[in-house]
């Protein structure tokens, strides 16, 4: 029988790959990607995994007495905050002023 600490770290681990491993994909292929349709979708799909890896979690931390983070961090971040970009309206782009006011 493994630790409860150890499965945890497993899943933290496993889902950090799983994030990391979307996120370098999106970034090689951008063309393919950057569109609001995927922007979209990868976030329903995202918040779906999200929600489910997220239920075994919490048991698990708090059979440890830890706490996880919140779900508006999420175990896919990278992935969540890509499909937020490719949702944002492209038009935002094109205002410099704008653009170092979004992403300082």
């Amino acid at each position: 029988q493994l630790y409860d600490s150890i499965i945890l770290q497993f899943y933290y681990q496993l889902y950090h790959f799983v994030d990391c491993t979307l996120f370098n994909e999106m970034m090689q292929n951008v063309i393919k990607h950057s569109i609001a349709e995927r922007g979209f979708y990868l976030k329903l799909v995202a918040s779906e995994i999200e929600t489910w890896a997220y239920a075994p979690l919490s048991k698990k931390a708090k059979a440890l007495g830890k706490d996880l983070p919140s779900l508006q961090i999420g175990v896919l971040p990278h992935t969540a905050q890509t499909a937020n970009v490719l949702v944002l309206d492209k038009y935002l782009f094109t205002d410099e002023s704008l653009v170092k006011e979004l992403f300082p």
